[in-house]
């Protein structure tokens, strides 16, 4: 195959613009071999209009990224019931049980309109001055920063509106300085730009002037939203007051599975509590309760799914399901008067008095269809309420749930978090997602009918000159106006006045919609893969392991790069082959510089997860 095949897929900027169908390559029933096959690449690779490539690789990008910003923040906002926050941004102790699963914090609702300005989303643990600080480069970097990229996108897409507007009639003499002398859309001539357009002065194609001016309204309030949306709070710490007024951390509480009544046979103190399994520890998400439990469990192989559990628990169980609780036999409703065995020691009659108090369902820890020989009930199989928490090693003193949550306080920290206001962070986000779609659209419209138009954007003095003429023109010859009143007369004798293109040619009407979707049709297949692979590069963090994950990241932006430079299938799988090796070196690279503690926290984690 010859640098002269035609395109398969097309450019993307070419396809987008000019190209309304493009012929099939004939390269699938071609052999292609290495050389051609690396010839083609290269040919790609030239052939590209990098500038105008590197715009469309830049949207698709941002596209992604807000897409999966948004599918992110959806995730995080169904499974909001599992917050980490003991003390929500009303500083009100909260802890609920869910049924057949564990004692978590209640946190608050992420969706909920009541906290639309509270910081629901808090990271960190800084002092004020380091809060601070991040708060001032947010607004600055993000608010004005992000401020100066929209008003130079949006006025590309409205001068070029503009332009195409002027073959098909006049526009206004403030519509006119506001595309081509005016390059920042201010207040007032915003509010200026929205009057012209109510009293029809703005040109045809007034749905698209109305939302450009909405759009500029957005730009304009940017770093104010921006702004709202993030803040810093003073850190707060759950504590449970006991009968003697101290204060425990809630988070050191864990669920009790059974209680040794008489422990100091076997261990350190009588009324030993032995805590459950990691899964229905005292906590939050999975991921998070498995970092809290690395340290001290270890892996049960004994249950199905792979576990962290406490081996004492699994002791316990076994102990219980061989001898009953209480020591009693089962048979005779009396203690049991012989040697028994505790996870491989002999143990001296009589048998261990272990009880419990409450097995969710599903739980692999005996004791939920246990009976009573003295009364024939399940005394641990009963409602959730029925659970008990302790500090294991701290003290003897068990906790309902009732209890604490009667008894649960929040404490203020002398340190600070800074985060956003999840609700404000959704809002915005599908805003700007709406506004760059809009954006893109109108420019790609306004640019593919002017491809073969002679009249260009003017530079600022050339529209300065044009304007004055036309200005000139309108007032005829010899007329002299007073400088302090040309806007009076502009205003009122011209009526605003008018401007456009001399022997004006009518422009193509082109669907910027059908060039979108003819792009996206023709390449179907490519854009149902980037979007899956974007999908689960936006929540896959929480279940892939380090390296595959950022792998993926790496391959997703791959993806992004063949779909937009790649013309044939051929160069774009070759593209593919070759981000994906620097896909796994990038990978491999951010392992090696996480360090080795990194790589045993992710191989026991994967371990857990069965991986």
């Amino acid at each position: 195959m010859s640098d002269s095949a035609e395109p398969e897929f097309g450019d993307a900027y070419e396809l987008l613009t000019t190209s309304p169908t493009l012929p099939k390559s004939h390269s699938r029933t071609q052999r292609t071999t290495y050389t051609e096959l690396k010839r083609q690449v290269a040919a790609d690779l030239r052939s590209s209009q990098w500038g105008r490539g590197g715009v469309c690789f830049s949207m698709v990008i941002w596209v992604c990224f807000l897409v999966q910003t948004i599918i992110l923040l959806c995730f995080f906002g169904s499974f909001s019931e599992y917050d980490t926050q003991w003390c929500p941004p009303d500083d009100v102790f909260r802890m609920t049980v869910s049924s057949g699963k564990n004692v978590r914090a209640a946190g608050a609702a992420l969706f909920g309109i009541k906290d639309f300005f509270q910081i629901t989303l808090a990271f960190g643990s800084l002092t004020f001055t380091q809060a601070r600080c991040i708060d001032l480069f947010w607004d600055i970097a993000v608010g004005r920063g992000g401020q100066l990229i929209l008003v130079f996108c949006l006025w590309k897409a409205f001068s070029a509106h503009v332009r195409k507007s002027m073959h098909a009639g006049p526009v206004s003499y403030h519509t006119y300085r506001l595309a081509f002398i005016n390059d920042t859309p201010m207040l007032w001539s915003t509010l200026w730009f929205l009057r012209d357009i109510v009293t029809k002065r703005s040109g045809r194609s007034r749905g698209t002037m109305a939302f450009l001016a909405t759009a500029m309204l957005f730009a304009l309030a940017f770093p104010i939203l921006v702004s709202a949306m993030t803040g810093y709070r003073a850190d707060r710490m759950a504590f449970i007051e006991d009968e003697r007024q101290s204060l425990t951390a809630a988070n050191r509480f864990r669920s009790i599975a059974y209680i040794i009544h008489d422990g100091a046979r076997i261990l350190d103190t009588d009324k030993f509590i032995v805590p459950f399994i990691a899964e229905f520890t005292m906590g939050v998400t999975s991921r998070t309760e498995l970092s809290w439990n690395l340290i001290g469990p270890v892996k049960c192989n004994n249950f199905e799914g792979g576990h962290y559990c406490n081996p004492l628990a699994f002791a316990a169980s076994k102990y219980a399901q061989d001898y009953g609780f209480f020591g009693l036999n089962t048979t005779t409703r009396e203690r049991i008067d012989r040697e028994t065995l505790w996870n491989g020691t002999i143990v001296p009659r009589p048998a261990l008095n272990i009880s419990a108090f409450y097995f969710p369902n599903g739980s692999q820890l005996f004791g939920r269809e246990w009976v009573d020989p003295r009364t024939s009930t399940r005394p641990f199989g009963g409602e959730e309420r029925d659970l008990r928490l302790a500090v294991p090693g701290f003290s003897n003193r068990t906790f309902s749930v009732d209890n604490m949550i009667q008894h649960g306080i929040c404490h203020p920290q002398d340190t600070y978090q800074w985060g956003f206001s999840f609700l404000q962070v959704f809002i915005v986000a599908n805003l700007l997602l709406v506004w760059t779609m809009g954006v893109w659209l109108v420019w790609l419209k306004a640019h593919s009918s002017l491809l073969d138009s002679k009249f260009r954007v003017p530079s600022t003095y050339q529209a300065i000159l044009a304007l004055a003429e036309n200005i000139q023109s309108q007032f005829g010859p010899g007329r002299d106006v007073e400088p302090e009143k040309l806007d009076q007369h502009v205003a009122t004798e011209l009526d605003g006045g008018r401007i456009s293109i001399p022997d004006a040619t009518p422009l193509p009407n082109i669907s910027a919609l059908k060039l979108m979707g003819r792009w996206i049709k023709r390449n179907g297949g490519w854009f149902v893969g980037l979007f899956l692979l974007t999908a689960y590069v936006a929540v896959g963090w929480i279940y892939t392991p380090l390296l595959p994950y950022v792998t993926l990241v790496v391959f997703d932006i791959t993806v992004m790069f063949a779909l937009v430079v790649g013309r044939t299938r051929q160069s774009r799988l070759w593209m593919l082959f070759g981000g994906g090796v620097v896909a796994l070196i990038v990978g491999l690279c951010v392992l090696a510089a996480l360090g080795p503690s990194v790589w045993i926290y992710f191989g026991i984690l994967a371990g857990a997860k069965g991986w």
